[in-house]
């Protein structure tokens, strides 16, 4: 809080400049804080971890008609590089430029701003994060251990199915949870894999406190989503001036992977 308020503070000293800037305030993940029993961020698909503040500040008003008002459309993290080209161009022209085709059909997050425009029907989450940095940090301490007594575990639980793909809709979330084939990226459904699924129609679904998976219509709805909308946009070829990037990328994913043990 105290680094957002030095960039401010210092926006607003100097009036010429702050008069012509837009701020977006955001951030790339949420934090459990003992929700659902979890410290961190990763390894699951819950609200807390997921959800993340969006705020946007126009002093010309273009995107803010009426500080203060708040937006419940769902957006995604991938609508942020379309928003500020936006920002940065003065409008919608770029999306017809062929150099951002791949961003093209995005979510339109200024137009939601300004004019309270449709939202996404639904929102993916794809995550690979085992997220064992912080239990190996608490099996070192002694004071942990000690609360912890004979239920203290010997080693850091890596075994888990912690490749994850959720889609939520405003209505509800169905994650999925599975193991990679070594040395890839492609399910080995050869093991067992996990499902959580929350209807927000429910007390328990609302609080993502009991997980709901079963043989539900909506359930399957979401499966549906999954399979024949959420993997083809994120298994989507990306433009061939980021081939390299993402080849050196997956190579060092999998080198990782098989450091700690796939």
């Amino acid at each position: 809080d105290a680094q957002i308020g030095r960039v401010l503070d210092k926006l607003a000293s100097r009036p010429e400049i702050d008069g012509n800037t837009v701020v977006v305030f955001t951030s790339d993940h949420g934090e459990y804080a003992g929700s659902h029993g979890l410290r961190g961020k990763g390894a699951t698909a819950y609200e807390e971890a997921i959800r993340v503040p969006l705020y946007i500040r126009d002093p010309h008003g273009v995107l803010t008609p009426k500080p203060g008002e708040t937006r419940t459309q769902l957006t995604s993290s991938v609508d942020l590089a379309p928003l500020l080209l936006t920002i940065g161009s003065g409008g919608n022209g770029w999306r017809s430029d062929p150099l951002f085709s791949y961003l093209a059909a995005r979510a339109d997050i200024a137009d939601i701003a300004k004019n309270n425009a449709a939202g996404r029907k639904w929102i993916a989450h794809v995550t690979d994060d085992m997220s064992v940095e912080e239990m190996a940090t608490l099996l070192k301490d002694p004071r942990i251990r000690a609360v912890m007594g004979e239920n203290a575990p010997t080693e850091i639980p890596t075994s888990a199915p912690s490749h994850i793909v959720a889609v939520r809709t405003a209505e509800a979330k169905l994650a999925n949870y599975s193991y990679w084939k070594p040395g890839g990226m492609q399910i080995d459904t050869s093991r067992s894999s996990d499902r959580e699924f929350y209807d927000y129609s429910t007390p328990s679904g609302q609080q993502e406190s009991e997980n709901q998976a079963g043989g539900s219509a909506k359930q399957a709805e979401l499966q549906a989503l999954i399979d024949h909308e959420v993997l083809p946009e994120v298994q989507a070829p990306l433009p061939t001036f980021l081939g390299q990037a993402q080849e050196q990328g997956l190579a060092d994913m999998q080198k990782l992977m098989v450091l700690r043990g796939g």
